[in-house]
């Protein structure tokens, strides 16, 4: 009898694992990038809603407006439509019709916190898609191979420092460096504990070049697909908890006769 209850309650809690465990989608503001709207003129501009930039860092001597230019976000379009001559750059698996672009200089950054929370019991994932431009693309020059882009999620202590809970560090390489394809990356959170400093604190999302000097700087990094979602912990719903309570009365009470 013993052996046959503890079967009973060890299938009842795979059957609420299965049925709590599941990802849900968690709104970045201005997560696709398309505001502001950049379809006109040049196809790309400076400015990004919502996004925070970095500071001018002091050793910039270009001036704060050549710093702002060095992020921002683009309309995904073949230029072959505009002038045949042009090579096709038009971004395959982009799911939103704007990218954005961060350039492949030390401290540049865009970054925000959300609404949402590091909730105890859950885990998090953040994912993104990367390109780096090449030596045929216009303007910008290729990312060299080995520079470095990090994904973050952060949250902030008492003293509103960014305190990184996860990265994921993109390194350049030639599979990386197509003008037309974003590559897939993830980063994953593991489940919060009651005792994580970032527990209840609200979540912060950051991307940083890290090019770390002026040997390993030029070139763009393009930015899309980003995506963070949660998974709740295996606790079951009220609902799921009656149903399996009942079934385990009823296959009792016919145990015993």
């Amino acid at each position: 009898m013993k052996s046959y209850v503890a079967g009973l309650w060890a299938a009842a809690a795979m059957v609420i694992g299965v049925l709590a465990v599941h990802a849900d989608p968690i709104a970045i503001p201005n997560g696709d990038f398309l505001s502001p709207d950049a379809n006109s003129g040049f196809y790309a501009r400076p400015d990004i809603a919502v996004w925070q930039k970095a500071t001018t860092p002091g050793w910039w001597v270009y001036g704060d407006g050549a710093w702002d230019q060095t992020t921002g976000v683009f309309y995904n379009i073949d230029p072959t439509l505009i002038d045949p001559t042009l090579e096709n750059t038009f971004i395959d698996n982009l799911v939103s019709a704007q990218a954005a672009f961060l350039f492949a200089q030390p401290e540049v950054e865009l970054f925000q916190v959300i609404g949402a929370k590091f909730e105890v019991g859950n885990s998090y994932q953040l994912t993104f898609g990367m390109l780096s431009s090449t030596p045929a693309t216009p303007f910008t020059g290729a990312v060299k191979l080995g520079t470095e882009f990090d994904a973050v999620l952060y949250y902030l202590d008492d003293l509103n420092n960014r305190v990184a809970v996860g990265t994921k560090t993109v390194v350049n390489s030639s599979s990386i460096a197509n003008r037309t394809h974003l590559t897939e990356f993830v980063l994953d959170i593991p489940v919060v504990d009651v005792n994580d400093a970032w527990a209840e604190k609200n979540i912060g999302v950051q991307f940083i070049s890290r090019s770390s000097d002026e040997t390993n700087s030029g070139g763009v990094w393009d930015l899309g697909n980003v995506q963070l979602s949660f998974t709740a912990g295996a606790v079951p719903e009220p609902a799921s908890l009656a149903i399996l309570g009942v079934g385990a009365l009823a296959l009792l009470r016919r145990r015993r006769m």
